[in-house]
């Protein structure tokens, strides 16, 4: 009879070793599993904001066909407010602002040429140089953007 306690005391001494490790293994692959799908979810809303920003940057008229990709740019930079890393938010915020920006300055030189272009003449003229040097800015941005978002995936590019 005096085995039984030992043997008792062993068996449930390794069944609660072996339950505390399982519990911390469950944790660390949970742990792993949430680091995974939070890298493949910002490199997601990274691509698809860095194509929607391109297309907006590079389309400025029709208005309808602006403000669609517009859209899209704004819910991927959506997605990256709730996911991102600080430093790729900012790259981005900066991006889509500056992109609106080109759309106003876009829009507001249109409207002005359909008003009445004698009247608005110098206006007009004085948006195009505007223009060339927000244009001339869009690669830096592309660059800053894709940047910060391979420093917070760790993509290593060569």
């Amino acid at each position: 009879m005096d085995f039984w306690i030992p043997l008792l005391g062993s068996a449930l001494g390794g069944a609660v070793v072996t339950s505390v490790f399982g519990l911390i293994k469950n944790g660390q692959d949970k742990s792993i599993e949430h680091a995974r799908w939070l890298r493949d979810s910002k490199q997601s809303a990274y691509a698809e904001f860095l194509s929607a920003i391109v297309e907006a940057s590079t389309t400025l008229p029709p208005a309808a066909e602006a403000g669609e990709v517009q859209r899209r740019s704004a819910i991927a930079l959506s997605q990256i407010r709730l996911i991102g890393a600080p430093g790729v938010t900012s790259a981005a915020v900066s991006f889509g602002t500056h992109v609106n920006n080109m759309h106003r300055l876009s829009q507001r030189r249109r409207e002005m040429v359909e008003l009445d272009y004698s009247a608005n003449e110098d206006a007009i003229m004085a948006i195009g140089p505007k223009m060339t040097r927000a244009i001339s800015e869009i690669p830096a941005l592309t660059e800053a953007f894709v940047r910060s978002a391979r420093l917070d995936v760790g993509t290593k590019v060569r």
